[in-house]
């Protein structure tokens, strides 16, 4: 399907064997191989919001811009609406961090002499919360986080639910709590747990012992960035 509307990538990505599409990062971003549907950006102009009964689904976004997933013979047809200006597939951007590590000399030192590696530094992250179940956070040790201070939380000196030791906003989690709560939802040692194989049943089990979120998600971001202890190097704090 070669049209000037399409961008290369996303031109070659609907000429390419399935089987060879799913090898690529790039050529299979956004799609979704169960069902031969394209999740792609779409640039137009005046009005497309008639084209939600022909697409599998369509989100208009601000400035002329839409995101849109069809088949491919859906895809077709929608571009011949002369509103639709162009359209490309979405990019995979976790590889970034990697090249960025890369060009920063930070992989040597991350791979290289242990006292270049943070061993026994404490961190102090001060943003929206942490996910603490996430196993970024955890070694053979139960968790390595030592304490967590939610200034959202209320505090209950009848349900144990005390701020610092000379505040009185707020309350603070020590490690004991912690770990029972990563106990409590069931991540078990050596069982890796990522954000999205989190049940809603492991989180609220947890929420019991440790009732802290992270609405957010910039808080648990930016402790990863400081100090995730993910095996990959692509993740690693």
């Amino acid at each position: 399907m070669d049209n000037e509307k399409l961008d290369s990538i996303l031109n070659l990505s609907l000429e390419t064997e399935p089987q060879v599409r799913e090898k690529s990062d790039i050529l299979s971003a956004g799609y979704d191989f169960d069902n031969n549907i394209w999740e792609v950006v779409v640039k137009y102009h005046g009005d497309i919001s008639s084209l939600s009964n022909d697409v599998e689904s369509l989100e208009i976004l601000l400035n002329g811009y839409a995101i849109m997933r069809a088949t491919r013979a859906q895809l077709e047809r929608t571009l011949n609406e002369e509103q639709i200006e162009y359209v490309e597939m979405p990019k995979t951007l976790v590889f970034n961090p990697y090249r960025a590590k890369q060009q920063s000399c930070i992989l040597p030192v991350a791979t290289g002499a242990e006292w270049l590696r943070g061993s026994r530094v404490l961190v102090a992250v001060l943003d929206s919360g942490i996910q603490y179940l996430l196993d970024d956070f955890q070694n053979e040790n139960g968790s390595r986080i030592l304490y967590l201070w939610d200034q959202t939380i209320q505090p209950d000196a009848a349900l144990g639910l005390l701020p610092p030791v000379g505040f009185s906003e707020g309350v603070e989690f020590n490690k004991a709590e912690i770990d029972r709560a990563i106990q409590a939802a069931g991540v078990a040692e050596n069982t890796t747990r990522t954000r999205q194989s989190l049940q809603a049943a492991d989180i609220q089990a947890a929420l019991q012992i440790v009732p802290s979120r992270d609405i957010s998600g910039h808080g648990t971001a930016v402790a990863g960035i400081d100090a995730g202890s993910s095996p990959s190097l692509l993740y690693q704090g």
